[in-house]
């Protein structure tokens, strides 16, 4: 069948299904309108074609439903409630299953709650285009609402989060002549109203965190075509690409299911049996979760290469920008964000080369300061131009770098320039905040120890290396796989999160020594790896537990959210909600060609706050609204003077514009900490509190302000 028959078949399926004699589903009068279908009704062709652009294999079921219901409340502007939107996607995902191009299957092995699993039964489905409503061939128009026609967030709430309680910016926040409207002054120790000369107040402005979306919407990007050329032959060469699946992995499961089925219940076997089980399944789920992504990624590049195209942008509740996934974006994995390069060109000088060189040296793995990473680099040069000679011969040379894909990018640009010193570069250097999170916790804690541990300051210090460094493995471990294994804790380690999250991270890493792990191995490195964070960083530890503290004497006050404003005029309304078992029924499948049935479970959020989630998520949620001020600031200082990008923390530039990125950097961090005291303003906001934060009223010190004005390293 061609996709137009997919079409037709599954929007049959939408209008006739089910007919079991009693009443019809709730997702099914909701589409109706309550009524037949006729006059009022969503249109089943239409709401076919919006499921069939939408990729649902290897997804939650539970999690689609909801993706399944937004689709289509997004196309007609529907306002439904929580459980609305639940039976919706329940009777949408039914349809997917009815039609046979999904099933369904139970998952035991998460770490968390069980839940179903979709998987396609048609790879049909996999050539039908996706649809794609946040990236465009030109740029996109300003935001002047919260949403745009197309069913985009400007903002996207917390999570769990009522609907009623969710801030959307109203065209007053968006449109604020005044931007901020009130600053700390340092020197009287009291607010005053924000003022400026007469003549920047002529025209209304955006506050500078929307301008900062607009700035990274403005972006324009396009696909390097040799890195697209290099990923295609590798996905084509069975030997290289990355498996479909574990070997034999139906007939195991089996084996498994048959074991525990003859043994008793409180078996030591049984129970060996089942989480040997779990260990497999989760395996399955993470092979066939990189190898999605993959081929997603080339997909989504073959379809935009030779054009250039721009990225809808959203920030989060805390501030955070993201740009919207499409399954091909700079913020995207290794792979994507070698395929993805600036569609401006910029010619490199001489003193720009150091940061191609590092650029180099980072996704090589190389550790060490700046210089040191960048001699080491340029002695890789025989190397690297080897390597882009013929990067299908010696893939498995340079496949070894933890970043394969932008390094083998960096080559090619190497080559490019010293054919040619005038070649226009387009190549993203990066530079990266050492440990974001934790340097704004050095700051907030004004600890001028733990600032020069996590590189604020002259000198150097690597403490992903060093708490790599620490860590025991069975086997022999690259310093650079030790230093990925550290930074990958970090990250979630920064969030607020713990031994699971981390464990979930390396589940989803591509590096060797973690894949010859079990999942119970990659577990139990994850509980040493924290331990190994908070015996280096003892600071950070004492951040949070301070945060948490203060959360739970706010609580106490008969708070049921958090909210302050940023620097750059964001307002955090930081919302965790108690939650409530609800389920649907939903098709998963057929069974000697009877239909069956499950009852998917999700939680419903409720008005009553849910304080362990309040307490454990303010310490992270506040510095990195912090830092989100910080990128908003760098955005609109780089607007009309050159293109930069960030991934969270990390700015990318060409490698001209990163002399102009560093200085600024360091100024503006300095500036937020001493002009206008994140720490103030958060006890200002938090609507009179009189409880001020990690019991401190004064700015930081003048040996922190010192070593953040002498910092050199701090982005990497």
């Amino acid at each position: 069948m061609e996709p137009k028959d997919l079409i037709e078949s599954l929007s049959e399926v939408i209008r006739k299904y089910p007919r079991s004699g009693g009443p019809d589903p709730k997702g099914l009068q909701i589409l109706r309108g309550g009524k037949i279908w006729g006059k009022g009704s969503a249109d089943p062709e239409v709401i076919a074609k919006l499921l069939l652009g939408t990729q649902f294999d290897g997804k939650k079921a539970t999690a689609s439903c909801f993706k399944a219901a937004g689709l289509v409340t997004a196309h007609y502007g529907w306002s439904l409630s929580w459980k609305e939107d639940f039976s919706l996607g329940a009777y949408l995902i039914s349809c997917l299953v009815k039609a046979k191009l999904y099933k369904a299957w139970k998952d035991f092995s998460t770490r968390g709650r069980p839940d179903h699993w979709l998987a396609a039964t048609n790879k049909r489905i996999f050539d039908h285009p996706e649809i794609d409503h946040t990236t465009e061939f030109k740029p996109f128009e300003e935001w002047s609402s919260p949403q745009d026609e197309l069913g985009n967030r400007l903002v996207k709430p917390s999570f769990p989060q009522l609907k009623e309680t969710v801030w959307w910016p109203d065209a007053t926040h968006l449109r604020n002549a005044y931007g901020i409207d009130e600053f700390w002054n340092p020197s009287t120790q009291k607010w005053n109203p924000q003022k400026a000369p007469h003549e920047e107040f002529t025209r209304i402005q955006p506050m500078q965190w929307v301008n900062a979306i607009h700035a990274l919407e403005s972006v324009g990007y396009r696909v390097n075509l040799e890195v697209l050329k290099i990923a295609e032959v590798i996905e084509k060469d069975k030997s290289r690409r990355l498996p479909d699946s574990l070997e034999d992995f139906e007939e195991r499961v089996k084996t498994f299911d048959d074991l525990t089925g003859s043994l008793d219940k409180e078996d030591p076997k049984r129970k060996e049996a089942e989480s040997d089980r779990k260990e497999l399944v989760n395996e399955q789920k993470a092979i066939r979760s990189r190898r999605s992504t993959f081929t997603r990624a080339i997909k989504r590049a073959n379809e935009k290469k030779g054009s250039i195209f721009y990225h809808r942008v959203f920030a989060d509740y805390r501030g955070r920008l993201y740009l919207t996934n499409s399954g091909l974006s700079y913020q995207g994995n290794d792979l994507q964000r070698g395929l993805i390069e600036f569609a401006q060109g910029r010619k490199v000088a001489e003193a720009d080369w150091k940061f191609i060189w590092l650029h180099l040296a980072n996704t090589w793995g190389l550790k060490g300061a700046w210089e040191q990473r960048v001699a080491d680099a340029e002695s890789m040069q025989s190397d690297v131009l080897r390597y882009a000679q013929s990067p299908v011969e010696t893939y498995d040379e340079w496949s070894q770098a933890p970043d394969k894909w932008q390094f083998i990018r960096t080559c090619f640009e190497i080559r490019d320039l010293l054919d040619n010193p005038d070649h226009p570069s387009h190549l993203i250097c990066e530079l990266d905040q050492s440990t974001s999170a934790l340097q704004h916790m050095a700051l907030v804690m004004d600890d001028p120890k733990m600032m020069k541990q996590v590189n604020f300051g002259p000198d150097y210090t690597d403490i992903y290396q060093i708490i790599g460094d620490s860590l025991e493995f069975d086997v022999e471990v690259s310093p650079q796989h030790r230093r990925k294994i550290a930074k990958s804790a970090l990250i979630p380690f920064g969030y607020g999160s713990g031994v699971k999250k981390i464990a979930e991270a390396y589940d989803e890493l591509d590096l060797p020594c973690l894949m010859v792990m079990t999942y119970k191995e990659r577990f139990h490195l994850a509980k040493q790896v924290e331990k190994k964070i908070l015996k280096h960083l003892k600071s950070a530890g004492k951040y949070k537990n301070q945060m948490k503290k203060l959360a739970g004497e706010l609580l106490s006050t008969g708070k049921d959210h958090f909210f302050w404003k940023t620097a750059s005029g964001f307002e955090v309304h930081h919302y965790k909600q108690t939650e409530v078992k609800e389920r649907e029924r939903v098709l998963i499948g057929q069974v000697d060609g009877k239909d069956k049935y499950a009852k998917l479970v999700a939680y419903e959020p409720q008005s009553q706050p849910d304080a362990d989630k309040l307490k454990s998520g303010l310490p992270p949620n506040f510095v990195h609204s912090i830092d989100a001020s910080t990128i908003h600031s760098m955005l609109v200082h780089f607007q009309h003077r050159a293109p930069i990008t960030c991934v969270h923390d990390a700015i990318g530039a060409h490698a001209s514009t990163l002399h102009e990125v560093t200085e600024m950097f360091y100024l503006k961090l300095h500036i937020l900490y001493t002009g206008f005291n994140p720490k103030m303003y958060f006890d200002h906001y938090m609507q009179g509190s009189k409880i001020p934060l990690l019991q401190m009223e004064k700015g930081i010190s003048p040996e922190t302000s010192e070593l953040l004005i002498k910092s050199q390293h701090s982005l990497t």
